[in-house]
């Protein structure tokens, strides 16, 4: 037996037979789009092919997978598996058939194959007029006409051209240029000689979007034009102001340029009174008379000393120290150089006593004179018997340390959880770790392992506390459990006292509760929603099942009624109300989604019809009454 993937898809039987190897399950060669739009005087077709051996069947069903039959005019399945929507007359229309998800089903004995959901939309062509307003605007002044479009065919309406009474066309995404007369103007700028001057050209604002600069002209017939340079030679003269400089310092001369000219000049040379030139970006070395000193350091014997070259700031940038000359003549090169030297000191290291309480531990500190510490380091200890001690050895050295554990009595409340903590010394706290613990009836307790559980069992009580509850709501009981055994304890279910139990997640409490059913007040004509009033605290567990109409009619969610329609969400949809409709009483039916209980709504509802002033006027001269009318302003 193998069943479809699709819900609620009937099943089938296959052959015990084996298969051939030419023998395969079904193949979609053409797959439905998942969704198609078609007019009333259009139609439309819908194909679905698939392979296999041997040849599927094509089955076309609806989205809760009920196959879907021929509706005479409105809807036919073809020899070839396509499903047909022949063109059709308006007041046929059946939203059942044009306004449905649809899927296509193709199987054989090896497999079923569901194609993705096609949904299906059919419009009606409507009788309808767009309108244009008239629009005041300033002259030279842009305008917007809009096209005023009716709403109830608003979102399958689209604006595709213009057309004035002067038989002019204008067509969406083209660009159209109107000519307007403008002119523009020039103020005059006033600037002191020598600096510069901009000018400006004013254009009118209704065109200065889709006007340009080209160039400008002169009474003097002289033309400029943008992204040109244009350069006007100016007199100017630079000059270089004196600088006032301590000797052997250095000094920084600047020469002015007016500030009229000083984006366009840029400085190439550097002449002095005795024809010297001095070009930018070219380094000069000026020889400068310098002297180094060497201050007088004094130090403690066995100390080490550090002498300083001073070296006059001005020349510091330019100078470095290469080498140092004793008294003597001998030279010492820098410790930059390959042959740096090292001069030898002598030293004593000590290590002082330490004073410790026995089984503690002790540091011991090597003392190490200061002018030496950068360059000394230790590198083994060694004891008065002579054994040797290496820092940072990879063998462990463990110095048995004599120690005592001790366990401190707790006082606790009986029922409650107790810790006893086992107190280790602190110099080898580090290094022990609590194996089992033993009572004093010798009973060992391990320590767990890593997947390994004590449980200790404790004695407790749970207690429920009354809970005080509006009749009709809903009413919440907790189970108090003592903290001690929280963490531990589930709740598995709930017992009355008449000795009923109830499942957690398996228990469902019926509630008594009204449905109501409101009039609604609707104009002749339009379309009507009555809704199922249900209370909120069963809300989430009541959906309505269908509709009453007079006690009579039953009115389902999948029922297939052109003017009465129940939405997915409970709602009673009726079209095109008329008088006669005001008549009529509705009923809603709910059914509990947990318990199956079906309710009617206690009360019924009526539709409360409105007629426009001159609907009645019209229908009274069509009975050829004698009527006055008078208007009050």
């Amino acid at each position: 037996m193998i069943k479809s993937g699709y819900s609620k898809a009937t099943p089938f039987t296959l052959a015990a037979n084996p298969p051939d190897a030419d023998q395969k399950g079904p193949v979609f060669l053409k797959e439905p789009t998942n969704r198609i739009d078609f007019s009333n005087s259009t139609g439309a077709e819908i194909e679905c092919k698939a392979s296999g051996n041997p040849m599927p069947e094509i089955i076309w069903i609806r989205s809760d997978g009920t196959a879907v039959g021929d509706v005479p005019g409105l809807r036919q399945i073809s020899s070839d598996g396509k499903l047909v929507f022949p063109p059709f007359r308006a007041e046929d229309y059946r939203q059942e058939v044009h306004a449905q998800v649809y899927a296509c089903l193709a199987r054989n004995q090896f497999g079923t194959i569901i194609s993705r959901d096609v949904h299906v939309r059919a419009v009606v062509a409507q009788y309808y007029e767009a309108d244009v307003n008239k629009e005041h605007v300033i002259r030279g002044n842009s305008a917007v006409i809009k096209c005023l479009i009716p709403s109830f065919v608003a979102d399958f309406v689209e604006v595709v051209s213009w057309h004035t009474d002067n038989e002019e066309n204008f067509y969406p995404g083209s660009e159209y240029v109107v000519s307007q007369q403008y002119e523009e103007d020039i103020h005059k700028a006033f600037v002191i000689r020598g600096n510069s001057a901009i000018l400006k050209c004013d254009i009118p604002s209704f065109v200065a979007d889709f006007v340009s600069i080209v160039s400008w002209h002169t009474d003097q017939d002289e033309n400029f034009f943008p992204g040109t340079e244009y350069v006007v030679a100016q007199y100017y003269d630079t000059d270089v102001n004196k600088a006032y400089v301590i000797r052997a310092n250095a000094a920084i001369l600047k020469c002015e340029i007016p500030s009229f000219m000083a984006d366009f000049v840029s400085i190439i040379s550097w002449h002095t009174d005795q024809n010297e030139d001095f070009l930018p970006n070219t380094e000069y070395v000026v020889q400068q008379f310098y002297e180094s000193e060497v201050n007088n350091e004094y130090v403690i014997r066995g100390n080490a000393a550090v002498l300083k070259c001073s070296i006059p700031s001005f020349v510091a940038d330019f100078v470095q120290v290469v080498s140092w000359q004793d008294e003597s003549g001998e030279l010492y090169a820098t410790l930059d150089e390959p042959n740096g030297r090292f001069v030898i000191q002598t030293y004593e290291s000590e290590a002082d006593n330490e004073y410790v309480i026995r089984g503690n531990s002790a540091v011991m500190k090597c003392e190490i004179p200061s002018y030496v510490a950068d360059f000394v380091y230790v590198d083994l200890w060694l004891d008065s018997e002579g054994r040797n001690y290496y820092p940072n050895n990879e063998e462990e050295i463990v110095v048995h340390q004599f120690y005592q554990t001790r366990v401190t009595d707790e006082f606790v409340l009986r029922g409650n959880a107790a810790t006893l903590k086992c107190s280790v010394p602190s110099f080898v706290a580090d290094f022990i770790s609590v194996e089992s613990w033993v009572d004093e009836e010798g009973a060992e307790i391990l320590k767990p392992q890593e997947n390994d559980s004590l449980v200790v069992q404790q004695f407790f009580e749970s207690q429920v506390y009354d809970e005080y509850v509006i009749k009709g709501n809903a009413a919440i009981f907790k189970c108090q459990t003592p903290s001690f055994v929280a963490d531990h304890l589930e709740i598995i279910d709930w017992l009355d006292t008449e000795g009923g139990f109830y499942t957690k997640n398996e228990t469902v409490v019926p509630q008594a509760y009204t449905v109501n059913v409101m009039d609604e007040a609707v104009l002749k004509g339009n379309s009507a929603i009555l809704k199922c009033h249900i209370p909120s605290f069963v809300g989430d567990f009541i959906a309505v099942a269908s509709w009453v109409e007079d006690e009579e009619r039953e009115i389902y969610p999948m029922s297939q009624n052109e003017i009465r329609t129940v939405l997915p969400s409970g709602e009673l949809h009726i079209r095109e109300v008329g008088p006669e409709d005001g008549y009529k009483s509705y009923q809603c039916r709910t059914k509990h989604r947990l318990t199956g209980e079906t309710r009617l709504s206690a009360t019924k509802g009526r539709l409360v019809i409105t007629v426009f002033l001159e609907q009645k006027v019209i229908d009274l001269c069509r009975n050829e009454e004698e009527i006055n009318i008078s208007w009050k302003v």
